[in-house]
């Protein structure tokens, strides 16, 4: 399997590295992440590439590299 290394922007932190699968979906990764953290959020924003990620894609098929910047966005 193969994972990046991103770090995570939400509401209540200043950043979290995280090691994630590549081929898991944007969907399943704010599900998980609102239930861990407690937090509410409905898109996920990359940078360097400055867009809001699909949803319904994968992190792979959105060519979301290591050492993006992921926003959690309500």
């Amino acid at each position: 399997m193969e994972y990046i290394l991103v770090t995570l922007n939400y509401s209540k932190s200043n950043g979290v590295d995280m090691k994630i699968p590549a081929f898991m979906t944007v969907e399943e990764f704010i599900g998980i992440i609102c239930h861990l953290y407690n937090v509410q959020g409905t898109t996920l924003q990359s940078e360097p590439m400055g867009i809001l990620l699909n949803k319904k894609q994968s992190f792979a098929e959105q060519q979301v590299e290591h050492g993006a910047l992921l926003t959690l966005c309500s």
